[in-house]
């Protein structure tokens, strides 16, 4: 048995191959494998293939940029509210565990929030009352 392999998007229910399947027959079963992609990804056709928020045009390195320039997570969400705050503090998290990005490596970052803030380090987030920081 060979196995076809077609790539498909999932969008208003029902999934479309992103790409006419070779190789089918009418009556056909075909079993999905569905694999979530990272926060973080890179497509040449995107911004000329830098890595990118998943599903967006925003690079990593200038969201990055924009934490280590001193303004807060609360802030960039003010400034693009397309943008949900749990997809962006994965895209943070991904870049610092698995792209090196080396200043929030050796020192916790804090992001503000209303009541609380988060540390983000190289280990995940941490959630703290602000009298604690």
């Amino acid at each position: 048995m060979s196995i076809t392999t077609i790539r498909a998007i999932y969008k208003d229910s029902i999934f479309k191959p992103l790409e006419t399947p070779t190789g089918l027959t009418e009556n056909q079963v075909i079993e999905l494998e569905i694999r979530p992609l990272p926060p973080v990804t890179s497509n040449p056709l995107i911004m000329g293939g830098k890595p990118c928020i998943t599903g967006t045009r925003m690079p990593i390195d200038w969201v990055m940029g924009y934490l280590e320039a001193g303004r807060s997570l609360d802030q960039f969400l003010s400034e693009y509210p397309q943008y949900a705050r749990e997809q962006v503090t994965a895209a943070i998290q991904y870049a610092i565990e698995k792209m090196g990005y080396p200043e929030f490596k050796h020192e916790a970052k804090i992001i503000a929030h209303a009541t609380h803030c988060t540390r983000l380090t190289a280990h995940g987030a941490e959630e703290i009352p602000y009298s604690q920081h």
